[in-house]
Protein backbone atom coordinates (compact mmCIF):
# COMPACT_ATOMS: atom_id res chain seq x y z
CA UNK A 1 0.00 0.00 0.00
CA UNK A 2 1.30 3.79 -1.00
CA UNK A 3 2.22 5.81 2.19
CA UNK A 4 -0.25 8.31 1.12
CA UNK A 5 -3.05 5.84 1.04
CA UNK A 6 -2.65 4.51 4.48
CA UNK A 7 -5.44 5.56 6.67
CA UNK A 8 -5.16 8.04 8.83
CA UNK A 9 -5.53 7.16 12.75
CA UNK A 10 -4.98 9.19 16.09
CA UNK A 11 -5.07 12.55 13.55
CA UNK A 12 -8.38 13.93 14.72
CA UNK A 13 -7.40 17.43 15.83
CA UNK A 14 -4.97 17.69 12.50
CA UNK A 15 -7.00 17.09 10.65
CA UNK A 16 -10.05 19.76 12.35
CA UNK A 17 -7.07 22.23 11.92
CA UNK A 18 -6.71 21.64 8.25
CA UNK A 19 -10.35 21.90 7.46
CA UNK A 20 -10.32 24.87 9.34
CA UNK A 21 -7.47 26.37 7.92
CA UNK A 22 -8.17 25.62 4.13
CA UNK A 23 -12.07 25.85 4.43
CA UNK A 24 -13.08 29.09 6.46
CA UNK A 25 -12.61 32.80 5.43
CA UNK A 26 -9.25 34.27 3.60
CA UNK A 27 -6.68 31.66 3.19
CA UNK A 28 -5.18 30.56 5.80
CA UNK A 29 -1.84 28.15 5.98
CA UNK A 30 -0.88 25.25 8.37
CA UNK A 31 2.36 24.43 9.31
CA UNK A 32 2.58 20.35 10.04
CA UNK A 33 5.80 19.85 12.35
CA UNK A 34 7.18 16.67 14.23
CA UNK A 35 9.89 14.30 14.11
CA UNK A 36 11.43 11.80 11.23
CA UNK A 37 8.72 8.88 10.59
CA UNK A 38 5.52 10.53 12.10
CA UNK A 39 3.16 11.24 9.07
CA UNK A 40 4.09 14.74 8.52
CA UNK A 41 3.99 14.21 4.29
CA UNK A 42 0.85 11.68 4.91
CA UNK A 43 -1.21 14.47 7.18
CA UNK A 44 0.05 17.39 4.31
CA UNK A 45 -1.01 14.76 1.13
CA UNK A 46 -4.20 14.64 3.27
CA UNK A 47 -4.77 18.48 3.72
CA UNK A 48 -4.03 18.78 0.00
CA UNK A 49 -6.55 16.32 -1.27
CA UNK A 50 -9.13 18.00 0.91
CA UNK A 51 -8.47 21.48 -1.04
CA UNK A 52 -8.98 19.30 -3.78
CA UNK A 53 -12.57 18.32 -2.95
CA UNK A 54 -13.62 21.33 -2.19
CA UNK A 55 -12.62 22.92 -5.60
CA UNK A 56 -9.31 24.09 -4.67
CA UNK A 57 -5.92 24.34 -7.14
CA UNK A 58 -3.27 22.47 -5.35
CA UNK A 59 0.34 22.73 -6.08
CA UNK A 60 3.17 20.48 -4.37
CA UNK A 61 6.88 20.51 -4.17
CA UNK A 62 9.34 18.66 -1.80
CA UNK A 63 12.62 20.08 -0.63
CA UNK A 64 16.02 18.03 -1.12
CA UNK A 65 19.76 19.11 0.00
CA UNK A 66 20.70 18.69 -3.65
CA UNK A 67 17.79 21.25 -4.84
CA UNK A 68 19.09 23.79 -2.02
CA UNK A 69 21.88 24.44 -4.05
CA UNK A 70 20.23 26.31 -6.64
CA UNK A 71 17.85 28.87 -5.94
CA UNK A 72 14.18 28.14 -5.93
CA UNK A 73 15.19 24.62 -6.79
CA UNK A 74 12.67 22.45 -5.36
CA UNK A 75 9.93 24.95 -6.77
CA UNK A 76 11.53 24.64 -10.07
CA UNK A 77 8.87 22.84 -11.90
CA UNK A 78 5.95 25.36 -10.98
CA UNK A 79 8.06 28.12 -12.61
CA UNK A 80 7.62 29.22 -15.87
CA UNK A 81 11.23 28.92 -17.40
CA UNK A 82 13.20 31.74 -18.04
CA UNK A 83 15.05 32.79 -21.41
CA UNK A 84 17.57 33.51 -19.68
CA UNK A 85 19.49 33.88 -15.80
CA UNK A 86 17.14 36.68 -13.65
CA UNK A 87 17.91 38.13 -10.57
CA UNK A 88 16.82 36.99 -7.40
CA UNK A 89 13.85 39.66 -7.38
CA UNK A 90 12.79 37.99 -10.97
CA UNK A 91 12.75 35.25 -10.08
CA UNK A 92 10.34 35.96 -6.74
CA UNK A 93 7.95 37.54 -9.14
CA UNK A 94 7.70 34.97 -11.46
CA UNK A 95 7.63 32.46 -8.97
CA UNK A 96 4.80 34.08 -6.96
CA UNK A 97 2.67 34.62 -10.07
CA UNK A 98 2.75 31.70 -11.25
CA UNK A 99 1.43 30.00 -7.98
CA UNK A 100 -0.95 33.00 -7.47
CA UNK A 101 -2.53 32.17 -10.91
CA UNK A 102 -2.14 28.32 -10.58
CA UNK A 103 -6.31 28.30 -10.34
CA UNK A 104 -9.19 29.02 -7.80
CA UNK A 105 -7.84 30.04 -4.25
CA UNK A 106 -4.23 27.87 -4.49
CA UNK A 107 -2.85 25.76 -1.78
CA UNK A 108 0.90 25.22 -2.30
CA UNK A 109 2.22 22.24 -0.35
CA UNK A 110 6.20 22.17 0.86
CA UNK A 111 7.57 18.58 2.11
CA UNK A 112 10.17 19.00 4.60
CA UNK A 113 10.59 23.29 4.44
CA UNK A 114 14.03 22.88 7.03
CA UNK A 115 15.36 21.69 3.61
CA UNK A 116 15.16 24.76 1.65
CA UNK A 117 16.91 27.61 0.22
CA UNK A 118 16.72 30.97 1.37
CA UNK A 119 15.39 32.57 -1.84
CA UNK A 120 12.48 29.78 -1.50
CA UNK A 121 11.65 30.24 2.07
CA UNK A 122 11.53 34.47 1.16
CA UNK A 123 9.17 33.08 -1.52
CA UNK A 124 7.11 31.47 1.03
CA UNK A 125 6.74 34.01 3.72
CA UNK A 126 5.71 36.39 0.71
CA UNK A 127 3.16 34.08 -0.51
CA UNK A 128 1.65 33.78 2.80
CA UNK A 129 1.75 37.44 3.50
CA UNK A 130 0.03 38.41 -0.05
CA UNK A 131 -3.36 36.39 1.57
CA UNK A 132 -4.20 34.86 -1.85
CA UNK A 133 -2.62 31.72 -1.51
CA UNK A 134 -2.56 28.72 1.63
CA UNK A 135 0.79 26.94 2.43
CA UNK A 136 0.58 23.61 3.49
CA UNK A 137 4.34 23.21 5.27
CA UNK A 138 6.00 20.08 6.51
CA UNK A 139 8.88 20.77 9.14
CA UNK A 140 10.99 18.21 10.83
CA UNK A 141 12.13 18.97 14.50
CA UNK A 142 14.53 16.93 16.86
CA UNK A 143 18.55 17.24 16.47
CA UNK A 144 18.88 20.90 15.98
CA UNK A 145 16.58 21.27 12.64
CA UNK A 146 15.82 25.11 12.30
CA UNK A 147 12.85 25.66 11.15
CA UNK A 148 12.42 28.41 8.78
CA UNK A 149 8.28 28.48 8.83
CA UNK A 150 8.47 29.63 12.74
CA UNK A 151 7.87 32.99 11.74
CA UNK A 152 5.04 32.51 10.00
CA UNK A 153 2.58 30.52 12.66
CA UNK A 154 4.26 32.79 15.23
CA UNK A 155 3.15 36.63 13.09
CA UNK A 156 -0.62 34.77 12.71
CA UNK A 157 0.20 34.21 9.06
CA UNK A 158 -0.22 29.99 9.80
CA UNK A 159 -1.93 27.71 12.19
CA UNK A 160 0.89 25.55 13.60
CA UNK A 161 0.02 21.22 13.66
CA UNK A 162 2.09 19.24 16.34
CA UNK A 163 2.06 15.48 14.85
CA UNK A 164 3.22 13.09 17.48
CA UNK A 165 4.10 8.99 17.82
CA UNK A 166 1.37 7.07 18.14
CA UNK A 167 -0.37 5.44 21.13
CA UNK A 168 -0.57 1.44 21.59
CA UNK A 169 -4.08 1.16 20.58
CA UNK A 170 -3.97 3.80 18.17
CA UNK A 171 -1.14 1.78 16.33
CA UNK A 172 -2.78 -1.67 16.38
CA UNK A 173 -5.76 0.06 14.98
CA UNK A 174 -3.93 1.32 12.07
CA UNK A 175 -1.81 -2.06 11.60
CA UNK A 176 -5.28 -4.10 11.95
CA UNK A 177 -7.03 -1.84 9.11
CA UNK A 178 -3.83 -1.95 6.87
CA UNK A 179 -3.52 -5.76 7.08
CA UNK A 180 -7.16 -6.47 7.11
CA UNK A 181 -6.99 -8.70 9.59
CA UNK A 182 -6.01 -9.75 13.62
CA UNK A 183 -2.99 -8.52 14.61
CA UNK A 184 0.14 -9.42 16.82
CA UNK A 185 2.18 -6.47 18.04
CA UNK A 186 5.79 -6.59 18.82
CA UNK A 187 6.83 -4.46 22.39
CA UNK A 188 6.43 -0.79 22.20
CA UNK A 189 10.02 -0.44 21.24
CA UNK A 190 9.39 -1.94 17.75
CA UNK A 191 7.68 1.22 16.46
CA UNK A 192 7.48 3.10 19.06
CA UNK A 193 3.79 4.71 17.51
CA UNK A 194 5.98 6.09 14.40
CA UNK A 195 3.72 5.63 11.58
CA UNK A 196 6.68 5.47 9.42
CA UNK A 197 8.84 2.69 11.33
CA UNK A 198 4.95 1.00 11.53
CA UNK A 199 4.33 0.68 7.90
CA UNK A 200 8.29 -0.34 7.39
CA UNK A 201 8.11 -3.16 9.42
CA UNK A 202 4.05 -3.84 8.24
CA UNK A 203 5.60 -3.69 4.78
CA UNK A 204 8.70 -6.52 5.40
CA UNK A 205 6.20 -8.76 7.45
CA UNK A 206 3.58 -8.56 4.50
CA UNK A 207 6.53 -9.40 1.90
CA UNK A 208 7.61 -12.25 4.41
CA UNK A 209 3.88 -14.05 4.44
CA UNK A 210 3.81 -13.63 0.37
CA UNK A 211 2.83 -17.15 -1.47
CA UNK A 212 1.44 -19.03 1.46
CA UNK A 213 -1.53 -19.30 3.70
CA UNK A 214 -1.49 -17.07 6.63
CA UNK A 215 -4.27 -18.57 8.96
CA UNK A 216 -5.41 -16.79 11.19
CA UNK A 217 -4.13 -14.09 9.57
CA UNK A 218 -2.07 -12.63 12.61
CA UNK A 219 0.86 -10.60 11.24
CA UNK A 220 3.15 -9.24 14.19
CA UNK A 221 4.12 -5.24 13.01
CA UNK A 222 5.76 -2.86 15.88
CA UNK A 223 3.27 -1.58 18.40
CA UNK A 224 2.81 1.62 19.95
CA UNK A 225 3.90 3.14 22.97
CA UNK A 226 1.74 2.17 25.98
CA UNK A 227 -0.45 5.05 27.53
Amino acid sequence: MRPDAWPLVGRAAAIEATSTALGEGPPQSLVIVGGAGVGRTRMAREALTWAERHGRATLWAAATAPAAHVPLGALAHLIPTLEEAADPLVLLKRATQAVVEAGPAPVLGVDDVHLLDRLSITLLHQLAATGEVSLVLTVRTGDGVPDPAAPLWKDGFATRVDLWPLGRAETEQLVSTVLDGDVETRPPSASGGWPGATRSTCGRSSRKGAGRAVSPPRRACGGGKGR
